[in-house]
């Protein structure tokens, strides 16, 4: 905050204490996840700008402030509200350590479960006090997660508030964050209260569970013994009919043809054989 450190701002109440007045006010939250949201704003009274013999408001509050007074973590709008016109510098979930654009006001700071909010020095002193104007305004509004442990400031619940140009010493605040970095912000008592009804349920369950068995246990012999009963006098349901498969023949298996011996011929009877002489002797003796 380069423009907006204190000895600056103080010089510009001064310049604009005879013809008209600042607003600088910051409100923002702080989350246990050690990051910062919130708005800050910066206008001055209509008619500024023609006083300082600018051509608008909006050039005074550039000329008095800058362009950009904040760093790229802010987002600037054109404010307006009554009298008042200027600028709103919206920040959202930007890690305290980041926050240097603010230094020159006020620190923020963890150390375990605790925040602590400490500024750089008093925003005015005693005599600076007397010179500012009365319509002058500069706060600052912190809310942190858990409660308020000390601060110097005005709190409700909380939120510390600090009237900045009433602030002769440096700002201080000490507040808890409840819960770890990442942590659920869930207030203790519906923590408890979630517990309390979750042992019920489990001890509600555990005797419904218990009486059930115990029941069944009582109950089985007088069931077994009615079962029984009811098996023995039931009739015996009537014997499924006796199917008779029909009788298959044996397979035919084909048997080999016997295998007969060929016949032998019967040798040929063969004539004697007559000699020619023997005839041709006999046919001499009848001649004779």
């Amino acid at each position: 905050m380069k423009r907006l450190a204190k000895a600056v701002v103080l010089s510009l109440v001064a310049a604009l204490a005879l013809g008209g007045c600042i607003r600088y006010n910051v409100d923002m939250s702080i989350s246990q996840d050690n990051t910062a949201s919130g708005t800050i704003v910066i206008a001055v009274q209509k008619g500024v700008g023609q006083q300082m013999g600018v051509a608008s408001d909006q050039d005074a509050l550039t000329q008095l402030f800058g362009e950009s007074p904040f760093g790229p973590n802010f987002t600037p709008k054109d404010y307006k509200d009554g009298d008042w016109v200027g600028k709103s510098y919206t920040f959202s979930a930007v890690a305290i350590t980041d926050l240097a654009d603010l230094a020159s006001i006020f620190t923020v700071t963890r150390d375990g479960d605790v925040f602590s909010v400490d500024g750089a020095g008093a925003p005015v002193t005693a005599d600076e006090k007397k010179q500012l104007p009365s319509g002058a305004e500069s706060s600052l509004s912190i809310t942190f997660p858990g409660d308020v442990i000390e601060s110097n400031g005005t709190a409700a619940g909380k939120t510390v508030t600090w009237n900045l140009f009433d602030m002769t010493e440096p700002v201080h605040a000490t507040a808890k964050a409840t819960g770890a970095g990442t942590g659920s912000s869930i207030p203790a008592w519906i923590l408890l209260t979630g517990i309390s009804a979750l042992v019920i349920l489990i001890g509600g369950a555990v005797v419904i569970v218990v009486l059930t068995r115990r029941r069944r246990s009582q109950a089985a012999p007088e069931f077994q013994a009615t079962l029984d009963e009811e098996v023995a006098a039931a009739p015996l349901p009537p014997a499924p009919p006796v199917v008779e498969e029909p009788a298959t023949a044996p397979p035919v298996v084909d048997e080999p043809a016997p295998v007969t011996a060929p016949k032998k011929r019967a040798p040929r009877a063969t004539k004697p054989k007559v000699t020619p002489t023997a005839d041709l002797d006999a046919e001499g003796d009848g001649k004779e």
